[in-house]
């Protein structure tokens, strides 16, 4: 591994117009694609659709940590009831 002994060289700064100039020539033509923008909004729209269904399981799964926390919380304190203070 070689070690830079120069100065360090200062980052270059680029404005959005120059971004998205630099943007287009590295993509080229598949911006332009027609097909290329109906398949990315395809897969915008799975991905929306696949987040819905995730967010519809939710309810339920807060229900279920619900139920498992109500009934660790009253184990707990049947298994503590006879001992007394704890940690005084």
């Amino acid at each position: 591994m070689r070690r830079r002994t120069g100065t360090k060289k200062a980052r270059r700064q680029f404005t959005p117009d120059e971004k998205a100039t630099i943007l287009r020539r590295h993509l080229g033509a598949a911006l332009q694609d027609g097909r290329t923008q109906r398949g990315l909004a395809q897969s915008g729209a799975a991905e929306r659709a696949r987040l819905l269904a995730i967010e519809a399981q939710l309810p339920k799964e807060d229900a279920i940590i619900a139920l498992v926390s109500e009934e660790h919380v009253a184990l707990k304190k049947r298994s503590f009831a006879g001992r007394g203070a704890c940690c005084s």
